[in-house]
């Protein structure tokens, strides 16, 4: 008989089994749908981290340039864009944060500065107005800027009159000219979180982020601030065209920096950039390996459990498996049967489970995975993989079912599945425990310094309005004020304190007198 004229029975009769044994469903269902949920939850976190691509236009095509883990000054960019002839055209770009004023409104956002042919590169049109524009990277140009749709809808309930209104970023007045499209993210990163709220162009960062020792960073050949991406040219390997771009790149870095003896030159390479910097790959990559490999082994538990299930369910069907095999059904025809059951089972729990995943998916903080057909194949191939492995026990203990004594096999599998269960749950707990006792050591560390009773705020003043100098009388000022404040025992200020979660390459230095720096201030609180 063709499969498909018997699989639709085989259906029926499963759900009629499942339905007369509403515990055993439930139970097997919860179970499933717990650990087939977490299974998609961690995934659908990992592909946001790790797999995905920026949301333009064949992001595959983006080469990111390096040195040695560092950035580029921006005379560099124009001599390598200069001379690049096996590439794309090269965009440059520096992210930062700025103080972005609307109305009376001021607030600290993500910005990225970038040179004119930033949109045209990246193959991104805005929504709403016009991009950044070659004529926009000039000196004599008007500040102008391109705001998110986050951003667009947070301050300017997405008014279409939003186009051409003023703001100010670090009390420098710009012009609205565009609204980027929903889902952008910029080039540096694919996670929203990342996201620029607003994009300048590269000429006006000196007027907008000034230096704060009041030098022009953006000409300076030693101020490697800026990152470079560029597509790849058709018929130019990438080792061709690191090897022609790094031959380049020394003899700029020879003509413009001072290079002593014995210092090593540093080489030019070139990566995947189709999920731009890629920067939490370092910070993320571990974890979400770890998490997966331990859902993975809770994934395979639960298979086991409901194996076991199974297993004792069967055994009360051993008068019916040898009725079947009296009236001649075949023992492939029990395997199927069987097969089809478990299946029916891991499609139950793999729906519930990935609307459990769903529903939980903003509960890990700053999170919020997408999921698409990639997330739904997934959980689709664990369902099956977990009805395969789940009713592979089972079947094989039906498929030995004699006519006479009924599963005299099974008891050999279903010693074999509790062994399993008991090996693979032994496994776990001790993982746990080395995990917990991680943990509880990581909390017990003692810092070398006191961490109750404080409060930590940051203070960024504009450079225009507060240069070197008259930063720092304000803070002294802002110090005096908070000291005076009735409860606070002491008051300091640093540029990097302890207790921020910034990540710096530099030294941490803490801010003396007479130094330029934005520090936060750190206060210590009476009991």
């Amino acid at each position: 008989m063709p499969m498909p004229a018997v699989l639709p029975p085989d259906l029926v009769f499963a759900a009629r089994l499942l339905r007369k044994s509403p515990g055993f469903t439930l139970v097997a269902t919860v179970s499933l749908a717990l650990a087939i949920g977490a299974n998609t939850t961690i995934f659908s976190i990992a592909k946001q981290l790790l797999f995905e691509r920026l949301d333009i236009p064949n992001a595959a095509d983006l080469r990111l340039l390096t040195s040695m883990d560092a950035n580029f000054s921006h005379p560099m960019y124009e001599q390598l864009r200069a001379q690049n002839q096996v590439l794309g055209d090269l965009l440059a770009f520096h992210a930062t944060a700025v103080n972005a004023t609307v109305g009376e409104n001021a607030e600290r956002v993500l910005a990225h500065e970038v040179s004119g042919n930033y949109y045209a590169v990246l193959g991104v049109q805005p929504q709403l107005g016009r991009a950044i524009r070659p004529v926009d990277d000039t000196a004599g140009s008007e500040p102008v800027v391109v705001i998110s749709d986050q951003f667009w809808e947070r301050d300017f309930a997405r008014s279409p009159a939003v186009l051409g209104q003023s703001i100010t970023l670090n009390d420098v007045p710009v012009t609205i000219v565009g609204v980027n499209p929903k889902g952008f993210t910029g080039a540096a990163s694919t996670l929203p979180s990342q996201t620029p709220a607003v994009i300048v162009a590269l000429a006006k960062a000196t007027l907008v982020t000034p230096s704060s020792d009041g030098r022009n960073w953006l000409a300076d050949p030693t101020s490697r601030s800026v990152n470079i991406l560029a597509r790849t040219k058709p018929g130019v390997s990438d080792s061709a065209a690191q090897a022609a771009l790094d031959t380049q790149f020394s003899t700029i870095v020879r003509a413009t920096l001072p290079i002593h003896a014995g210092d090593t030159v540093p080489r030019l390479t070139l990566r995947d950039g189709s999920r731009g910097l890629f920067a939490q790959q370092q910070v993320f990559a571990t974890p979400i390996s770890v998490l997966m490999i331990f859902l993975g082994l809770v994934l395979l538990l639960a298979c086991a459990n409901i194996a076991t299930l199974m297993l004792a369910r069967g055994a009360r069907r051993q008068r019916e498996m040898s009725v079947r095999l009296a009236l001649g059904a075949g023992r492939a025809r029990i395997l199927r049967q069987m097969l089809v059951e478990s299946l029916l089972l891991a499609a139950i729990g793999g729906a519930s489970g990935l609307a459990l995943a769903y529903v939980g998916r903003g509960a890990i903080a700053r999170f919020t995975p997408h999921f698409d057909w990639q997330v739904f194949g997934f959980t689709a191939l664990v369902s099956i993989a977990t009805g395969v492995l789940s009713g592979l026990a089972p079947a094989l203990a039906a498929m030995r079912a004699q006519i006479a004594d009924g599963v005299k096999g099974s008891g050999v599998i279903g010693k074999s599945v509790v062994g399993f269960q008991i090996t693979l749950a032994t496994l776990l707990i001790i993982s746990a425990g080395l995990f917990m006792r991680s943990l509880a050591g990581l909390t017990a560390v003692n810092p070398g310094f006191r961490t109750d009773h404080l409060l930590l705020a940051q203070i960024v003043l504009p450079q225009n309005r507060y240069p070197a100098g008259a930063n720092v009388a304000f803070h002294q000022r802002m110090e005096q004020a908070i000291a005076n404040i009735p409860g606070v025992a002491s008051v300091s200020a640093a540029e990097v304190p302890y207790l921020s979660g910034e990540r710096r390459t530099r030294p941490r230095r803490t801010l003396l007198p007479g130094l330029s720096g934005v520090p936060p201030f750190r206060c210590g609180l009476e009991r």
